[in-house]
């Protein structure tokens, strides 16, 4: 009589993808995935919080995410040999208090949900199509030269700005703006992330940056700087605006093709709104934001050395 034994390999199934966010947002913060196929690739996805979302292509169609509300693609990474990946982005606001889901594209498992942190910033930016832009500028000329900074200008209403009160502005020739008096730093000579950082930074950081670069508007064909007053129609709050019409970069040809021209308006409410009809980039970087007047805060809303940008809005207003 033979005495079989039948040896039963046990079957272990690929576990489910582990996420971790942490860090501030804005700001950066820490994605760390582990437990995914060793040398797989993980998609990264975001929505505005949980439900159940189908994957609509890719190796896991069909699959059922946890999340919904315009779900988002925000990364595909290739774990190492343990199943692995860590990640530091630097966030915007944006991306505050979404909901974030790790997909593994070999298994199709999914991580738990996990949440992006609230947002701490004190101010929200949107960004949206040109639809209100003045393009004869404003009633007032100021004659600046190249790298030069305005002299003290009445905002024409008190404004709140990071918890701090202003009532006039200085206009900086490098395509910027900063609330209060006593500012004497051109930031030349090239755009930068904000908030700033180093020399960028320094003690006398710029406010809100429309099209910062090293902008001339003497140059020839440099066209100019202007500013003016106005009401809302609809609800008749006040703002300001200051206009750089058809300015050509610092040794740029003069010709049409190299003008840019946006706004920047303030209005008595606290909101802003950097407004950019033409965009021209010359290969240095060319950056569209917001900070706190000690550069601890804000937000990059466009930042490139390539390629150019038009007819976009950007409205930031107090949270």
């Amino acid at each position: 009589m033979w005495n079989v034994i039948f040896w039963m390999m046990p079957v272990v199934a690929q576990a489910a993808p582990i996420l971790e966010v942490d860090g501030s947002c804005p700001g950066a913060m820490s994605v760390d995935i582990t437990d995914s196929t060793p040398s797989g690739q993980v998609a990264i996805l975001t929505g505005a919080g949980l439900g159940t979302t189908e994957v609509p292509a890719g190796p896991c169609t069909t699959a059922l995410l946890d999340i919904e509300g315009s779900v988002a693609l925000r990364g595909r990474v290739t774990a190492d040999a343990l199943g692995g990946y860590g990640l530091t982005p630097t966030v915007s606001a944006g991306a505050c208090g979404l909901a974030v889901q790790a997909l593994d594209l070999t298994t199709c498992e999914v991580s738990r949900v996990v949440y992006t942190p609230e947002s701490t910033a004190e101010y929200v930016a949107t960004e949206a199509p040109l639809t209100d832009y003045d393009v004869d500028g404003g009633y007032y000329r100021l004659s600046l030269s190249d790298d030069a900074v305005s002299d003290v200008i009445d905002l024409g209403f008190s404004f709140n700005y990071y918890g701090e009160t202003y009532d006039t502005v200085q206009v900086i020739s490098n395509g910027g703006l900063s609330f209060g008096s006593g500012h004497t730093d051109t930031h030349c000579c090239s755009g930068e992330t904000m908030p700033t950082s180093g020399a960028y930074a320094g003690t006398d950081p710029m406010h809100l940056a429309g099209w910062w670069s090293d902008l001339n508007p003497s140059a020839t064909g440099g066209g100019f700087i202007s500013y003016d007053y106005g009401e809302d129609a609809i609800t008749g709050e006040r703002f300001m605006m200051v206009d750089f019409y058809a300015v050509q970069p610092y040794g740029g040809s003069g010709s049409a093709a190299e003008e840019s021209y946006f706004q920047m308006v303030v209005f008595e409410g606290g909101s802003i709104e950097l407004r950019v009809l033409r965009g021209y980039i010359d290969g240095s970087a060319y950056t569209v934001g917001y900070q706190s007047p000690d550069a601890s805060e804000g937000e990059t809303l466009f930042f490139a050395s390539t390629g150019f940008l038009e007819s976009t809005t950007y409205r930031i207003e107090p949270r």
